[in-house]
């Protein structure tokens, strides 16, 4: 079976370094990081992007390329990768296959608003249940499928099934250090978390 690998980098260790690592970003990158008035989003792109260049090895904004809903890629192809920060972490997915993760903060509540994003077996699932968990998972795997297909929200009608492995994408979720992690991918795989320092 295929494994999706996922880097995890707390960026809250990054606080008081962000003079030494943000020379190491991409120039996008940098600027993006730079943009952000508060610490823990500026923090969390600055992670992300040490992971980008830790993990695959991207140094220039020429390494990237991306779809015309701005989903990135390597400009070099293969492998697949993925971005995402919730609380205060950054997640990188790597893959052979495209992939899509997403990294939330485990909380109690969340908008009522969202509901309507799901469909009903999965309203249901989401009320038979501890609801707060519930929704973390299904809200996460929303976001990784629609991130592994590249298009984010810009398709506004969805017909994946969250609930189901293989029609026709598959999802691993697990929780870490307080946030609820999903993964996403068009074959089944097995799911390693790996949590990098640097």
């Amino acid at each position: 079976m295929d494994t999706v690998t996922v880097y995890l980098l707390n960026a809250r260790a990054l606080a008081g370094r962000e003079e030494t690592c943000l020379p190491l970003l991409t120039p996008k990158r940098r600027r993006a990081a730079e943009a952000y008035k508060h610490e823990s989003a500026r923090l969390r792109t600055i992670a992300a992007g040490l992971l980008l260049r830790d993990v695959l090895g991207v140094q220039d904004d020429a390494d990237l390329i991306y779809n015309e809903f701005g989903k990135p890629a390597l400009a070099a192809g293969r492998p697949c990768f993925n971005l995402s920060d919730g609380g205060d972490w950054a997640a990188l997915a790597v893959a052979d296959f495209p992939v899509g993760v997403d990294l939330e903060p485990l909380r109690e509540d969340w908008p009522a608003g969202l509901r309507r994003c799901f469909l009903p077996d999965e309203l249901a699932w989401l009320d038979e249940g501890p609801a707060a968990e519930r929704f973390w998972v299904l809200w996460t795997r929303l976001e990784a499928v629609l991130k592994a297909r590249g298009t984010g929200f810009a398709l506004r009608e969805r017909t994946v099934p969250l609930l189901e492995d293989g029609r026709p994408w598959y999802f691993k979720n697990a929780v870490h250090a307080g946030c609820m992690l999903a993964c996403a991918a068009p074959a089944p795989f097995e799911l390693r978390l790996t949590e990098r320092r640097l």
